[in-house]
């Protein structure tokens, strides 16, 4: 049975591991997230990765998977939450003040195209038979290269932003 560390490594990321993506899924009521969902946080990490490239300094996860009944006790949790399909991240940065910096690069890489070393399907996820909204992530080859365009909800909070990859672009408040 493949870990979660082998799944990864073909994604050459040089700057996250896998101990940072299952961030907290130690905690009473959280859990690894299941194989089969693993795709989902692909194209949410691989945009990080660029974010962080040309940022130029550290990111921390605050939150990434959370198991439903981890979720249900989040302050102001979504219960369809893109974390829940393991798609979503809340990261922080040392400096505070510069998180409307990196929320503007966020934003700015909505609809780019970025480089993945292969295509990912993203695995429906449901909470008592509601299903977490998504839109299948477009796909391109191009020289050789596969790529997906980033299409994903992003948010400014006081001390983080919040990242997924829905496939569509959102905004909230």
């Amino acid at each position: 049975m493949p870990t979660f560390s082998d799944f990864i490594a073909p994604l050459g990321l040089a700057n996250f591991s896998a101990a940072e993506i299952l961030t907290r899924t130690d905690r009473p009521t959280n859990r690894v997230p299941e194989e089969a969902i693993w795709p989902n946080i692909v194209p949410t990490i691989l945009t990080l990765q660029v974010v962080r490239t040309q940022w130029g300094a550290a990111i921390t996860f605050n939150s990434v998977y959370r198991a439903h009944e981890y979720n249900k006790h989040i302050p102001d949790a979504a219960r369809l939450s893109q974390h829940v399909a393991f798609s979503a991240i809340d990261f922080t940065i040392p400096d505070k003040s510069r998180l409307p910096d990196l929320h503007a690069l966020l934003v700015g890489l909505r609809d780019t195209w970025i480089d993945a070393p292969q295509r990912y399907a993203r695995a429906a996820v449901s909470v008592s038979g509601d299903p977490i909204p998504f839109t299948p992530h477009e796909w391109r080859e191009t020289g050789g290269q596969t790529q997906f365009r980033f299409r994903g909800g992003v948010k400014l909070y006081n001390t983080f932003i919040h990242i997924d990859s829905r496939g569509q672009n959102v905004n909230w408040g």
